[in-house]
This record gives C-alpha cells, sequence and structure tokens, in this order.
C-alpha cells in the first residue's frame, strides 16, 4: 500500500483528464528500468525460489545470518569499485534479500548505518543454484553465480556458500528477528503468498503487464493527487508486480524515479496484509476503486489481476 516515508513536497497538481491517452510508450518513459522485462523475470525468480523450497518455510536463524553478516557485507565491499561485479546470491540469502529490500526505506536506513552505502542487487531477480546444470537456462547470468562463489569463498572460507541440509530444516525462533527495527522473517512469512497473488495465466501476457506498466504510473499519480494523499492508495495484484518491480529492480532508480513524477517517494509497507470484509485493506480498497473511477473514468479492477 502506498505511504509517504518523507514529508510531502509542494508540486503542481497533475492533471488525470489525460490520463485516459496515457499508453505504455508514455508511461514507460518515466521510468529509468525496463518494467516489463522485469516483471517477467521478477516471476520467474519467484517460480525458482518456490522449486527450490526457501520461500515455502519461514527463514532459519542460520540463513538470516548468512544474510545479514556474510552476503550484505560482501556486496557492499565490492560495491565500492568503479566497476562492481555481478553477483547471484544462494537461494536462502536471495529469498530474504528479496524480501527485506521489499521495504526500501528500512532496508536503505539498515544498510546506510552498517555500511554507509546501500548495497543493490545486481541482477535484481537471480540465485545461485547448487546443481550447475539446473543454473543453465535459469534465471541468473553463470558469471554472476561464479563471481559470487568465488568472492565468498575468498571472504570466508569456512562457510559454505550453499546452507548446509542440516540448517534447511532447522527451527526458526517464535520471537521477531530484526534487522535494525524490520523483521524481516515475518516479511518473508507475507511475501509467501505474492507467486500465487500473481500466478494467474494473464501475467504471462506481454498485453496484460503492458497495462500493468501504465496502470502502475497511473497509481502513482492518483497517490499525488489531493484526494489520493487523503487516502490510503491499495494496488491490484497487477500494479502491485510492477510496484514490486520498480524497487527490487534498483532502490535508488525506484526513489529518482517517484521524485520526478510525483515529487516524493513512497515507502511499500506490507504489514498490512489482511483483505477481508471490513479491514482496513478491504475498506481502503474500495475507496481507491471510487478515487480510481472518478479520477480516470474507469474501474480500477481487471480481468486476470
Amino acid at each position: 500500500m502506498a505511504t509517504p516515508n518523507e514529508p510531502e513536497i509542494a508540486s503542481s497538481k497533475r492533471g488525470t483528464d489525460a490520463a485516459a491517452t496515457i499508453d505504455f510508450d508514455t508511461a514507460s518513459h518515466h521510468f529509468t528500468r525496463d518494467l516489463l522485462e522485469g516483471s517477467r523475470l521478477h516471476v520467474l525468480f519467484l517460480r525458482a525460489l518456490h522449486a527450490s523450497g526457501v520461500s515455502l518455510r519461514r527463514p532459519s536463524r542460520e540463513s538470516v545470518r548468512r544474510y545479514a553478516d556474510l552476503w550484505l557485507p560482501l556486496v557492499a565491499l565490492h560495491q565500492k569499485g568503479s566497476r562492481p561485479p555481478d553477483l547471484a546470491p544462494p537461494p536462502d540469502v536471495a529469498w530474504l534479500w528479496h524480501c527485506h529490500r521489499l521495504a526500501p526505506y528500512a532496508y536503505a536506513k539498515y544498510a546506510r548505518e552498517r555500511f554507509g552505502t546501500v548495497p543493490e542487487a545486481n541482477p535484481p531477480f537471480a540465485l545461485n543454484h547448487d546443481d550447475d546444470d539446473a543454473q543453465k537456462g535459469r534465471d541468473a547470468p553463470i558469471e554472476a553465480c561464479v563471481a559470487a562463489r568465488r568472492l565468498w569463498v575468498e571472504a570466508y572460507p569456512e562457510e559454505p556458500f550453499f546452507l548446509a541440509e542440516k540448517d534447511t530444516i532447522e527451527e526458526s525462533a517464535a520471537e521477531p528477528m530484526l534487522l535494525g527495527d524490520f523483521d524481516v522473517v515475518s516479511s518473508c512469512e507475507r511475501q509467501s503468498a505474492f507467486l500465487w497473488q500473481v500466478s494467474g495465466p494473464r501475467f504471462l501476457e506481454t498485453s496484460f503487464l503492458c497495462e500493468g506498466v501504465v496502470n502502475y504510473y497511473k497509481f502513482l499519480l492518483l497517490r499525488s493527487t489531493e484526494q489520493g494523499k487523503k487516502h490510503l492508495i491499495v494496488p491490484t495484484y497487477q500494479i502491485d508486480l510492477m510496484w514490486h518491480t520498480h524497487i527490487l529492480s534498483s532502490i535508488s532508480a525506484y526513489n529518482g524515479d517517484c521524485k520526478s513524477i510525483i515529487g516524493i517517494t513512497l515507502n511499500h509497507d506490507d504489514s498490512l496484509n489482511d483483505r477481508t470484509e471490513g479491514s482496513t485493506l478491504d475498506v481502503s480498497f474500495s475507496a481507491t476503486k471510487k478515487l480510481w473511477r472518478e479520477s480516470y473514468d474507469a474501474e480500477y479492477t481487471v480481468f486476470g489481476g
């Protein structure tokens, strides 16, 4: 859902009267990352995580340690160069990094306090498989996989790159596992359902994804209106896929694009996920549909997403 995490910046009111004329080329021009291709890779990445099993269970303490104490310092160190290498993390780390970055302000705050920089995922939708034959044709370039394994072994010769079998069945503690003030494990549990929300057949259609880019752009414009600032704006799953893709592709690019389009950046908060009748999300979604209809003279919901 859309919530501002910076003071509002005064800006001229973006008219929505001409929104019906916004096409894919117009909308995509405002984004510095290719959200169409990124959304395809994003869904494939989620499917690969599901196939590996890491998104089906609560992350273990060992996985959190590997992510926070080994992987992030490694990436932060090697991104300081003029030509940082592409690095593909092992599956358990990839899942935690993915969910942590989906809280862009919490992630950036934590990373800056620890490393003085915000490590970006490059490639953004990649994981390293322990079966080299399985890696071929998958989401991550072989070069990114090889580089990550080599740098890991150089930095941590006593640490296995892939999670040991005994650690995959370790029970995670029931209490929150905080990185800064963000409970990354609880976020993983919430995000584990997202694949199912974007698994419909239409999420494979180019026309549907192009429409998603346009609707996401309109979603951002709606947030900048006076009425949009007064409401909790709730995305459709089609829009949410593009929003997630935008954040995950590059947090710095996401922040820059948002400021360019609407004058502020938007935080992404997945802690409200109850869509039952009468819940905050349910009521806000109804309000969003009404506002969308009034602003764009179109229905908010779309078939298949």
